[in-house]
C-alpha cells in the first residue's frame, strides 16, 4: 500500500484541497508533510512531546497561522540501538557540564543518523545548538512540489528543534491535516496508508502561553528583534480566549505559574509591563511592521495587536489577583 504522496495524481490533490479549503497550495503540501513526519517518528518509536505553535494549530485548532518548525521533545523510546542522554542538561560543576555536552552532541548525530521519514532526507544544521548543546535543529526535507509559492521567510523544508524543555502537563491528542481530512471526508483514505499520528503528547496550552507571555516580556526588554517574537501576541492572546475550551490543569493555573517561575526561571510579567502597551515610538513601529509581515502565513481571521495586548493584559491582571 502506497503513501498519498505516491499516487500519479498527487500534485492534482493539492490543488483539489487547496481550492476546497481556500488555503494557499504551498500550505496543503507542508501541512501534509508535516503530518506525515510526526507519524513516521511516532511510527518508528520515538518517545515524542510536541509544543509550540504547530501543535496550537494541529494539536487543538487554537490559531490559524501556519507554523512551520516542530518544537519536539524526541526520547529513544521503543527504538533500537539508542540510549537517551544521562547527564544534567543544566549543570554548574564544569568538568561534568563539558561531559554533558559531549554527551548530547552524540545523541543529536545519533538522532539524525537514526530518524527514518519515508520519502525524505534528515541533516543536522549546527545553528541550531548553542555552546552546551541544549538542542538541535534537524531538518527534514521532502520532495517539494511548490517551494516558489511559498512565503519568502518560510523554510522549503520541516524543522524539527529538538530539545529539553518542559513537558508537562501534556494531552494525548490525535493529528490530521488538510489533505488527509479532505480524503476521509470524501472516503478516499482507505487505499493508502493512514500516516496521521493516533496519540501524539501535546504540551499543554496554558504552558506555552504562559511562556509566550515570559518570551514576550523578556525579548522586548532586551531589544531582540520583532521578528522574533511579535507572533506570540496573538499565539498567546487566542489560548487565552478560548482557555475554557481546553482539558483543565490537573494542578491549577497559579501551580503551574508557580512551577514556571521556580523551576524554569520563567517569571510572569506585569500588565503593566510596557511590552503589552502599545505606542507610537520606534520599538512599537517596528512590531507593527513585523505583525504585518507575517500576514501570509496566516488563513484565518487576525487579531491586531492593540486587541492582542488588551487580551493579556486582563489576563495578567487577573493571574495576579487570584
Amino acid at each position: 500500500m502506497n503513501f498519498v504522496h505516491q499516487d500519479p495524481e498527487w500534485n492534482d490533490l493539492l490543488g483539489i484541497v487547496a481550492s476546497a479549503t481556500r488555503r494557499q497550495i504551498a500550505f496543503v503540501e507542508k501541512d501534509y508533510w508535516v503530518t506525515h513526519v510526526l507519524w513516521a517518528l511516532d511510527a518508528q518509536g520515538f518517545a515524542i512531546w510536541f509544543k509550540g505553535g504547530t501543535s496550537l494549530s494541529k494539536g487543538f485548532s487554537l490559531i490559524e497561522r501556519f507554523s512551520e518548525d516542530l518544537d519536539l521533545r524526541l526520547d529513544a523510546g521503543r527504538v533500537p540501538g539508542l540510549t537517551n542522554p544521562t547527564l544534567p542538561w543544566d549543570d554548574k560543576n564544569k568538568r561534568r557540564r563539558e561531559l554533558g555536552t559531549a554527551e548530547r552532541d552524540v545523541w543529536f548525530d545519533a538522532l539524525n543518523a537514526t530518524v527514518d521519514i519515508p520519502g525524505c532526507t534528515i541533516r543536522r544544521n549546527p545553528l541550531g545548538s548553542d555552546d552546551r548543546v541544549r538542542s538541535a535543529w534537524l531538518e527534514v526535507l521532502y520532495p517539494i512540489l511548490h517551494a516558489e509559492l511559498l512565503p519568502a521567510d518560510m523554510r522549503p523544508f520541516v524543522l524539527l528543534e529538538v530539545g529539553q524543555a518542559r513537558i508537562v502537563p501534556s494531552v494525548e491528542r490525535s493529528l490530521s491535516s488538510w489533505v488527509h481530512d479532505h480524503l476521509t471526508s470524501h472516503g478516499q483514505l482507505d487505499g493508502f496508508v493512514d500516516n496521521r499520528p493516533t496519540a501524539v503528547r501535546c504540551v499543554h496550552p496554558m504552558v506555552t502561553c504562559l511562556e509566550k507571555l515570559e518570551a514576550i516580556a523578556r525579548k522586548f526588554d532586551k531589544g531582540k528583534a520583532a521578528a522574533d517574537f511579535v507572533r506570540h501576541y496573538e499565539d498567546a492572546a487566542h489560548i487565552v480566549e478560548l482557555r475554557e475550551s481546553l482539558p483543565p490543569l490537573e494542578d491549577g493555573l497559579a501551580n503551574l505559574v508557580t512551577r514556571l517561575d521556580g523551576e524554569d526561571r520563567k517569571p510572569m510579567p506585569a500588565s503593566s509591563h510596557a511590552a503589552f502597551h502599545p505606542g507610537e515610538g520606534h520599538r512599537w513601529q517596528e512590531l507593527e511592521a513585523a505583525w504585518s509581515a507575517i500576514g501570509p502565513m496566516y488563513w484565518g481571521p487576525r487579531m491586531s495587536l492593540a486587541e492582542a495586548t488588551a487580551v493579556l493584559r486582563k489576563f495578567l491582571d487577573e493571574l495576579f489577583t487570584r
